[in-house]
């Protein structure tokens, strides 16, 4: 029998409950209440079992086994939990030396020099318009740190920009404030390794990059900047802070995943604060704050997590998050005030969970859409969301497309699979959508929604459940969609989707 929506979330607040209980005895970090407005985070990873618990039970209930890639998923860092229960002196993972470093040159100066455990503190004040590169290899069982002691005890200003590569290390409580901008080519604030020279197995840790943009307002839509680029596998993001960002790029930008090794990026427990679009280029896909894997990856497996991070007034136009790749979990993320939309737009069994979407009320504001197969969909809350029904598309001329950033788009497609050409989208097939909450947003579902097709043929959704999710406060009374494709070749979406106890409010 069916468990009631009410019972359902009384039980996975128990379930919630007891993985508290049982991770605070392991000793994990406790999960901090959630208020109203920009509250601290929890520690990295401490809700997972409530989430696992919570997945395990709504398919268990949907009688369904998934395609879901759990087992690309890796555990959270144990060495982020150590540093942040224990701090850097009583976390045990560095025995080895210490150095200072008080300029740039001193720290290219140990490039390549230091050992597994040994820690290179950033001191004093020469940090405007730095720019250094540092290789370094740890262990696993001892990294190397790089960084300051406590944050705000390095401050880099100017023109600075710095890049780590190599393996094993933890790069901590560096900030870049009141940054100016001065190259006029594609670049990053801080680059975690590149293509030639990766990084693996690193933590980037308690980080703050605010306010680093081109001094004159008419460069922001010119200077294309990644703030934060991470090349590698097995890398962690963590705790960090990125606020008042106006230069357009990415600002966490992870397009190479390395072969053979699968991405596996965990960006956890990180705030991202107020990034608005400040131009009117028609292409809408300029201003996005992550995108995970590109689309010559063709949906290629990554493993990789954004959980519990908070975007706050991320005006990204289409793409707030933007997934070119399969196997990427979404959990416990919080969307406030977002004009735009997440967009799973190239990529397979993606798990999208226990997300707020809060839009309160502002144009523009949007949630989900997506492409590709086998998602599972659960548990999250659409709210308070006022999208935008067009969008231009880019580059001109092409019409404009609807519902590009739409409440919850599940798009039309140029071909059966995902990552047949770079830029083509896959069918929607075989995704679960359930008990996810609806509730006061001017639009519902957009099912079989316009893309710029490549092709003539649009391919509609297929074989998605719609159930035991609640629709409320609209005004909308059970009108599921907004908008149901009528005239591609297939005929009506409708025919591909299986509606089950969805429960309607005033």
């Amino acid at each position: 029998m069916q468990i009631s929506a009410n019972l359902y979330r009384a039980s996975i607040t128990i379930n919630r409950c007891l993985a508290w209980l049982i991770s605070a005895g392991l000793g994990a970090c406790l999960i901090a209440a959630e208020p109203a407005t920009s509250p601290p985070l929890p520690t990295a990873g401490a809700d997972t079992p409530a989430l696992d618990a919570e997945l395990h039970e709504v398919l268990r209930s949907a009688g369904i086994r998934p395609a879901l890639r759990g087992d690309l998923q890796r555990p959270v860092d144990p060495r982020l939990q150590r540093i942040e229960l224990h701090g850097l002196d009583n976390s045990g993972l560095f025995p080895g030396r210490r150095y200072e470093a008080h300029n740039a040159h001193e720290i290219e100066a140990l490039s390549l020099k230091l050992t597994p455990g040994d820690q290179l503190i950033l001191v004093g004040s020469d940090w405007q318009d730095a720019h250094f590169t540092l290789g370094a290899h740890g262990t696993a069982q001892a990294p190397i740190f790089i960084g300051a002691e406590t944050a705000g005890d390095v401050v880099f200003s100017g023109d600075a920009s710095v890049r780590f590569y190599g393996s094993n290390l933890v790069i901590m409580n560096l900030v870049f404030r009141d940054g100016i901008l001065k190259r006029q080519s594609r670049s990053s604030v801080l680059a975690l390794g590149d293509k030639a020279h990766p990084a693996d197995n690193c933590i980037v840790n308690r980080i703050t990059i605010d306010n680093v943009n081109s001094a004159d307002p008419a460069d922001w839509p010119k200077l294309l900047v990644n703030y934060l680029s991470v090349s590698g596998h097995g890398n962690t993001i963590a705790n960090s802070t990125f606020a008042h960002l106006r230069n357009y790029g990415e600002i966490i930008a992870t397009s190479d995943t390395p072969a053979p090794a699968l991405q596996q990026l965990h960006i956890l427990n990180n705030r991202f604060i107020d990034r608005p679009k400040v131009d009117h280029d028609p292409c809408p896909y300029r201003y996005k704050i992550i995108q995970i894997g590109w689309s010559g990856l063709q949906a290629a497996p990554t493993g990789s997590l954004i959980q519990g991070s908070l975007f706050e007034d991320c005006a990204s136009n289409v793409e707030i998050i933007s997934i070119k790749a399969s196997d990427v979990f979404l959990r416990n993320n919080r969307f406030i005030r977002c004009p735009g939309a997440v967009n799973i737009r190239m990529g397979d069994r993606a798990l999208v969970q226990d997300n707020v979407f809060d839009g309160e009320n502002q144009p523009g504001t949007g949630g989900l859409r997506v492409a590709g197969r086998d998602h599972v969909i659960i548990g999250n809350t659409f709210k308070n969301l006022q999208p935008a029904e067009f969008s231009q598309m880019w580059p001109p001329p092409k019409p404009p497309t609807r519902y590009l950033a739409w409440t919850f788009a599940l798009v039309a497609a140029d071909f059966e699979d995902s990552g047949v050409t770079d830029v083509a989208y896959g069918r929607v097939n075989h995704v679960l959508i359930s008990h996810n909450r609806f509730e006061h947003n001017t639009g519902r579902i957009a099912l079989g929604s316009p893309t710029p097709s490549l092709t003539q043929t649009l391919l509609l959704p297929r074989n998605v459940r719609i159930e035991h999710n609640t629709f409320a406060g609209d005004g909308k009374g059970k009108a599921l969609f907004d908008y149901v494709a009528q005239d591609a070749t297939e005929g009506s979406a409708a025919t591909g989707v299986f509606l089950y106890d969805n429960r309607f409010g005033p």
